[in-house]
């Protein structure tokens, strides 16, 4: 068996689930859409300094170009929308639903590849659904609510990760297509100047400050930035060792959510109640019993 996809994937959880960790501290200091604009554009410039030593060579296609282009839109509009809601959520709570994306990007291959589920796989599907529904509220919250006390019973920051992971599911679908044709390093050097050029571009539009300052190149901005380069470039020599298939390569990815539970419940003395913890086992076991089926 090789287990070379499996440690990348390994590597990928352990980057990209490290990075949205340490994300809430740049968040809370400059904002979420500026630090996703920020680590990209390090991220960037990183890849070009390196660039004459990691050969890349590839031969697009206009519909190469096209999946690139939308695949690094819904990577931005993620970035953006998980580390809004990982800046003052619960990340015990959010990093599951974050880490659920693969259930979207086989929901796409489904609908779009013409894959078919097994009935193993749809048990997966179900279950991680149902532990994105538990873990989604808090029982507690749920009695105040009933006497009164709260207007809410959804869990801050749940809207934005749900929303976020769709458009990671979408964009890592693209990755699946666009990767085994253009190489491990084209498709994160794309997306990574894709997502500094729109947060820029669009910063006018939805007033947000990313004017050129001292602070927003904090030591959190460039771990981060260092963190989320090595995890794609994981995932995606991963994609090509795997042949393309990767069902082992992405399973490990989704423990990223197990990385990040364990620093928030550790560092932070983050204390799910007992139907979430269930919600938590289940989604992050649901999405890497898909993604081990799905061939």
């Amino acid at each position: 068996m090789n287990v070379l996809p499996g440690l990348l994937g390994l590597t990928f959880a352990f980057c990209i689930g490290t990075a949205d960790f340490i994300s809430r501290k740049s968040s809370r200091a400059i904002g979420p859409y500026t630090t996703w604009t920020y680590t990209s554009m390090l991220g960037t410039i990183g890849l070009l300094v390196l660039s004459p030593f990691l050969s890349i060579e590839v031969n697009l296609t206009p519909y190469l170009v096209l999946v690139l282009v939308l695949l690094s839109v819904c990577q931005f509009m993620a970035g953006v929308l998980v580390y809004r809601a990982y800046e003052y959520g619960v990340f015990s709570i959010l990093a599951p639903i974050v880490y659920s994306y693969p259930v979207v990007t086989i929901l796409l291959a489904v609908t779009l590849l013409g894959q078919v589920l097994v009935p193993a796989q749809i048990l997966a599907l179900a279950a991680t659904l149902a532990g994105v529904i538990l873990l989604t509220t808090r029982i507690s919250d749920i009695k105040e609510n009933l006497r009164g006390k709260k207007m809410s019973v959804i869990v801050p920051g749940v809207g934005a990760a749900i929303i976020g992971t769709t458009f990671f599911g979408f964009n890592f679908f693209g990755l699946g297509i666009a990767v085994p044709a253009t190489g491990a390093i084209f498709p994160v050097l794309f997306s990574r100047a894709a997502s500094f050029v729109l947060g820029f571009a669009l910063a006018p539009i939805l007033k947000q400050d990313v004017k050129p300052e001292r602070r927003k190149i904090s030591r959190f901005v460039i771990t981060i930035a260092v963190l989320q380069v090595i995890g794609t470039l994981a995932f995606n020599f991963g994609i090509v060792f795997a042949g393309g298939a990767l069902p082992i390569v992405t399973a490990m990815s989704g423990v990223g959510a197990a990385f990040v539970v364990g620093y928030a419940t550790v560092l932070l003395r983050e204390e799910p109640e007992k139907i979430q913890v269930l919600g938590i086992l289940l989604a992050i076991a649901g999405v890497v019993t898909l993604l081990y089926l799905t061939p």
